[in-house]
């Protein structure tokens, strides 16, 4: 009398393998997303007012900004950055703003990094704002992996330095990039 053999045929076996290998992959990618999206998404805000000149700063937040809101990839070895900011005008006139022209992101050895054309949910718009009216919206802008310590800045395009409102980011959330 010959055993019978508890073995499955192997073409019965082999889409369960199959199966569990496809199942195990879509959890990794899922995990992978997970991570990716939850870095960021992660917005460091910051204590204000900070005033300078005929600019308060009322409210500033900053993130790691999603390539894929990019118009083109960001260069090798560089990465987005996107800033939320709420600005009054403290003068007794109208106040013309023009981010492109007067904000930028520097760091410690003075290298300046403007804007770049990301897709962010609410623009700043370069307009004239009437005293005491606040301007709001989000910027982006192009800056080095290997910058830790920078600063967001805006320039009313005096020559007096004293006039360009600057924040701080956090360069402990960067060097986890």
């Amino acid at each position: 009398m010959s055993k019978k053999s508890n073995k499955k045929p192997a073409h019965i076996q082999a889409p369960k393998r199959f199966l569990t290998y496809v199942i195990a992959l879509i959890i990794v990618i899922f995990t992978l997303m997970f991570f990716v999206s939850r870095r960021y998404n992660m917005v460091v805000q910051t204590s204000l007012p900070k005033k300078v000149g005929i600019l308060r700063l009322e409210s500033f937040s900053w993130k790691l900004e999603s390539a894929k809101n990019a118009m083109t990839p960001p260069a090798t070895g560089h990465h987005y950055i996107s800033v939320n900011i709420n600005i009054t005008n403290l003068d007794n006139k109208a106040l013309w703003l023009t981010p492109v022209n007067q904000s930028y992101i520097k760091d410690k050895q003075g290298n300046q990094y403007g804007i770049e054309m990301v897709g962010v949910k609410d623009p700043f718009q370069g307009q004239s704002y009437l005293p005491n009216t606040p301007a709001k919206g989000e910027l982006a802008y192009m800056v080095p992996d290997s910058k830790n310590d920078l600063q967001w800045c805006y320039d009313l395009g005096q020559a007096d330095k004293s006039k360009i409102l600057c924040q701080d980011l956090d360069s402990k959330l960067l060097s986890s990039k």
